[in-house]
Parts: structure tokens; sequence; C-alpha cells
């Protein structure tokens, strides 16, 4: 069996949960290495600070990889998962359900993406005569200047059937070297498609994505306009940095739950 093809170029989902503790220890760490980089070497990209999440223990790391109601994407390279394959007849066959994760083992990481949702979105009005309620889908996430990522327990037990259900991209990151070679598009399209495949197994009537940008991180903003985002909100208060106030600029869309194929 030849191994499957991957349009996306390469962008493999963190399995959740990882059977294998030695596995799920190794994976926690090389995503705490690529998030602590991207911190350090490109600071603008993020809400968070690098002198905060370096002091982060282990378990903190794992809880974030293990929250049932994130999905993590992980861009590895293409060149060389290709040549892996091609002369590995039996990679599939030797790893079976865990083929995700032995990929993600044996590939360098040059890029990753969260996905957290869905959650339930309340905050527009019913009533089309009312034109002052305005949509405003980050308040899903976003308390008070942070970042208030919803109880899993409470998401899970929520019935979304017909509702109207959001999700969020975060941390978005690709190492340097490898940019300007499409891996930021491909984590975001497949970011997409996962978000559209999760809103149709929950049977929701509307599914929306909210992603926040700093004002200085131009290429984010025309990356994700490119692929169909709007900005929503010019100046989101956030809380996070120390010293004060920052604003960092709103963009969501609306997924197409058109019927699948």
């Amino acid at each position: 069996m030849a191994a499957p093809h991957h349009p996306l170029g390469q962008v493999v989902p963190i399995p959740n949960p990882i059977p294998s503790s030695t596995d799920r220890q190794a994976i926690v760490e090389r995503y705490r290495d690529l998030r602590l980089h991207g911190l350090k070497v490109d600071p603008e990209a993020f809400t968070s600070l690098y002198e905060d999440e370096v002091k982060f223990p282990y378990k903190t790391w794992q809880s974030r990889v293990e929250n049932s109601i994130a999905k993590t994407l992980v861009a590895i390279d293409p060149e060389t998962d290709q040549r892996e394959q091609i002369e590995d007849k039996t990679y599939v066959e030797r790893f079976g359900s865990n083929y995700a994760t032995q990929r993600l083992l044996r590939q360098e990481w040059l890029g990753i993406a969260t996905i957290i949702g869905p959650v339930r979105f309340e905050g527009q009005s019913d009533d089309a005569m009312v034109t002052s309620v305005k949509s405003q889908l980050h308040t899903a996430f976003i308390k008070d200047g942070q970042y208030q990522i919803p109880d899993p327990s409470t998401v899970e037990n929520d019935d979304l059937s017909d509702a109207h259900a959001v999700f969020l991209i975060v941390g978005l990151f690709i190492l340097p070297q490898a940019r300007r070679r499409g891996l930021a598009g491909r984590l975001v399209e497949a970011s997409i498609n996962s978000i559209r495949e999760e809103a149709r197994r929950k049977k929701v009537s509307k599914a929306s994505i909210s992603i926040q940008v700093a004002p200085k991180n131009l290429a984010a903003q025309g990356l994700y306009k490119k692929m169909g985002f709007h900005v929503s909100e010019k100046a989101i208060v956030m809380n996070s940095r120390p010293g004060g106030e920052e604003r960092v600029i709103g963009l969501e869309m609306e997924v197409n739950l058109g019927s699948e194929s």
C-alpha cells in the first residue's frame, strides 16, 4: 500500500490522545520547543511573552497538547517526508493507526497552528431590525482583555445542533528559514478544512472562525485576507503583556458548510 497523498503539503494533526507515554512526552517537548522558539524570534506574532511561557512546567505544555477542545496542526518538511515515504514502501503497514504520531516524531517541524473550539456564539441579535448590534466573534474567547479558554467539560456537553459555533485559530508560526514556501497558507487551509469537518459533525447551523493579529504583523493580515477572512475589529484591547494594554486586529470568516462531497 502506498502512503496516502497529502495535498496540503504535509500538515499533520497531533493525535489526541497519544497512547504511548514516551511518544507523548517527545511530541509535547517538540511542541514546547517550537512554540518557545517562535516567542523568542518572532514575538510580534504572539500575544504571549517568551519570558512567561519559558517558566511553564511540563504539565502545562502537556495540557495544551491534550486539551480536548483544541487541535494542533503541524507543518512538517514536505521534501524529507516525501523522500522517506518513497524509500519506505511499508511505511503505513508498519505504523498503522500510529501513522500520524510516527510522522511527527520522524520529521522536522516547520510550523504550527492551533484550533480551539467550537463554542456556542450568542452575541448577535436575532432581530433583523436591531442594526446597532454588531457581531463580535472574539467575545466568545476574549473576556476583559484576556483569552478565556472555555472549560472542556462544558463545551463537550453542549449540544450545538443548529447553533452558531465559533472557532479560534491561535499560535500560527512558521520557522523563519521555512517561510515563503506556502506553509502558512497550508496550515490555515488545513485548519479551515478541519473546522468544517468538526462543524458538520456537530451539526451546527453556522460556523465562524475568529483570529487576532498584531497591527504590525502585516504578512499575517495579508495571508488571512487572501484566505477569505475580513477585518471585523481594528482595535481589540488586550492586557496580556506587562506594562499596560495593547490592541490587536480581529479577523473572522464564515465557513462554508455546503454538503459533503
